[in-house]
């Protein structure tokens, strides 16, 4: 699972049935490997728009009630 940190991308896993003992969880589980680069932009990202999406910069875009 090196393969973010060579490419600088995103990496899925489905936790194969050797990693699934070590990590103790399920066969419903899904893994994510992100290099540090990207997680940090992510985490800008969502405390960017905690206050809400910035519809104002999208025209035509509006912002719908949560049910």
């Amino acid at each position: 699972m090196a393969r973010p940190f060579y490419t600088g991308g995103i990496d899925f896993s489905a936790c194969r049935s050797g990693a699934r003992p070590l990590t103790r969880f399920g066969g419903d589980r899904l893994g994510m490997d992100i290099p540090y680069a990207a997680f940090e932009l992510m985490v800008w990202g969502m405390e960017a728009s905690a206050t809400g999406y910035p519809f104002h910069r999208y025209g035509g875009a509006v912002a719908r009630e949560s049910s």
